[in-house]
């Protein structure tokens, strides 16, 4: 008597969809003024939304701002200079990813003429 067995096929890795981008919104909380000339812009990222002072600074190139997050702890401020793709700051965004909120979010709000 001979008896048949089935073999089953070699199980394949489940491959995984990549994680969504969750949207990232831009606005601006305080607009500056003739004496103030901070603003505060909000940046929405999925369920995360931070508030920012931000204020412009001297740069020999481009358009520069200090931004500093409104939280309760003491933050150190990001030094965002604005010049096109040639757009920097120090934050560890963009130092790991080569992209950055801050920057994303001004250059969307000079694109809108709200800076």
């Amino acid at each position: 008597m001979s008896t048949v067995t089935a073999t089953r096929p070699a199980k394949q890795p489940r491959q995984r969809k990549p994680r969504a981008k969750p949207a990232r919104a831009v606005g601006i909380a305080v607009r500056p003024s003739d004496v103030n000339p901070f603003f505060v812009p909000r940046i929405a990222e999925g369920k995360k939304l931070d508030y920012y002072t931000a204020k412009p600074i001297p740069s020999d190139w481009g358009t520069a701002f200090e931004m500093t997050k409104l939280s309760s702890g003491q933050e150190e401020p990001y030094h965002v200079g604005l010049a096109g793709a040639d757009s920097t700051c120090d934050c560890k965004g963009l130092l790991r990813w080569q992209k950055c909120r801050h920057v994303e979010g001004l250059t969307a709000l000079a694109k809108a003429g709200r800076l």
